[in-house]
Order: C-alpha cells, then sequence, then structure tokens
C-alpha cells in the first residue's frame, strides 16, 4: 500500500513536472519564432543596407569619374590659355618690331609738320 502510494505521489509528480515542461517548451517555441522573425527582419534590412551600398558606390565612382573628366578639361583649358597667352606675347612683340619704323616714321612727320617755321 505504501508503495502505491509513493508510485501515485511520484506520478503526480512527474506529470506536473511533465506540463512545467510542456510550458517551458512552448514559451521557449514563442521566444525562439519571435527570435527568427527578428533575424529575418534584420537580414532584410542588411540586405537594403548592401543594396543601398552597392547604389551609392556606383554613384561615387560615376562621380569620380566626372571629376577625372573635369580635371582633364581644366588641365586642356589651363594649357590652352597659357598657349593663347604666348601666341599674344609673340604677336604683340612682332607688331611692335615689324610697326616700330612706321610709328617713327609718323612721329617725325608729326614733328616737322608743326614746327614753327
Amino acid at each position: 500500500m505504501k508503495l502505491r502510494e509513493t508510485s501515485k505521489s511520484r506520478a503526480s509528480a512527474l506529470e506536473t513536472e511533465l506540463e512545467e515542461l510542456s510550458q517551458k517548451s512552448d514559451e521557449l517555441t514563442v521566444q525562439l519564432y519571435n527570435h527568427k522573425k527578428v533575424l529575418g527582419e534584420r537580414e532584410e534590412r542588411i540586405q537594403e543596407l548592401e543594396h543601398d551600398r552597392v547604389e551609392l558606390q556606383a554613384r561615387v565612382d560615376m562621380q569620380d569619374t566626372e571629376l577625372t573628366s573635369l580635371r582633364n578639361l581644366c588641365d586642356h583649358l589651363a594649357a590652352t590659355k597659357v598657349g593663347l597667352e604666348e601666341e599674344q606675347r609673340s604677336r604683340s612683340r612682332r607688331f611692335t618690331f615689324l610697326h616700330a619704323p612706321v610709328m617713327c616714321s609718323l612721329a617725325l612727320a608729326a614733328f616737322l609738320q608743326h614746327r614753327p617755321g
């Protein structure tokens, strides 16, 4: 009889422990579901951010190409400016050299024309 009561008591304790474990299992299942849901949302966000990063890198590359083109254009314009300035100085020297005798003749004629006498 005592053995039967001990067995019933032990069976009751095991049932209680089984219910507690079942409840704990349900709680852990809910937690696992929530963690998987959060993980899925984070993975989705990571993919969105990676997509944004790729797009931004493409824009940076395009702007870098444009910047290089603008630098090349500036270098070309600077070289053209220097060339035009040199050509202008050369023309100015040629004008002075070729027209100096003419200017001297005109100045002498004007001087002689306005001279008293």
